[in-house]
């Protein structure tokens, strides 16, 4: 029963990115009619346990950035990566029209099954937490880079659907 309900929760709070889609509410996602193209898009990596997913080339945050990356221009092609730091920008338009995207990754991998957390969120320099979402799933060690990856790539479907439905109102 136990194994039963966790299965469940697992299972809908992957659906996350899903829920954001059908908010009816356009006034919340208002900011995202600003972006014009993110400064930074960036992922770090947090793990607890096994020494083999650290040293795994695959799942360093390098490589995961770039993979976050790839993904933006995928789903996101009119909105594109150019590398600004945000930190010292005093002209406001810019600031304004700059987004963030950043996803925060922690493993526990000290068990089998390994778990698994992605947190993504986009914001501006006057908007934090624009969108927001977490993805939850469990899976061999082995396949940590590759379960990672799918739950990026499903977080970021859901952004693309919201910054296409916000734009086109």
């Amino acid at each position: 029963m136990l194994l039963r309900a966790m299965t469940l929760l697992v299972i809908y709070l992957h659906c996350a990115p899903f829920a954001y889609a059908v908010d009816s509410n356009p006034e919340r996602y208002r900011e995202l009619k600003s972006i014009a193209f993110f400064g930074t898009v960036s992922v770090s990596v947090h793990n607890t346990g096994a020494a083999e997913i650290e040293g795994d080339p695959d799942f360093s945050f390098e490589e995961l950035t770039q993979y976050l990356r790839l993904q933006v221009a995928n789903y996101l092609p009119d909105i594109p990566y150019r590398g600004i730091d945000a930190s010292g920008q005093a002209d406001t338009r810019i600031a304004d029209s700059m987004g963030q995207l950043s996803c925060r990754i922690w493993v526990d991998s000290r068990n089998t099954p390994a778990v698994f957390q992605v947190r993504c969120h986009v914001s501006t320099s006057t908007h934090f937490n624009i969108i927001d979402d977490v993805s939850f799933g469990y899976g061999p060690k082995e396949m940590a880079p590759a379960i990672v990856r799918e739950q990026i790539s499903e977080i970021l479907k859901g952004f693309a659907s919201i910054f296409l439905r916000t734009r086109d109102e």
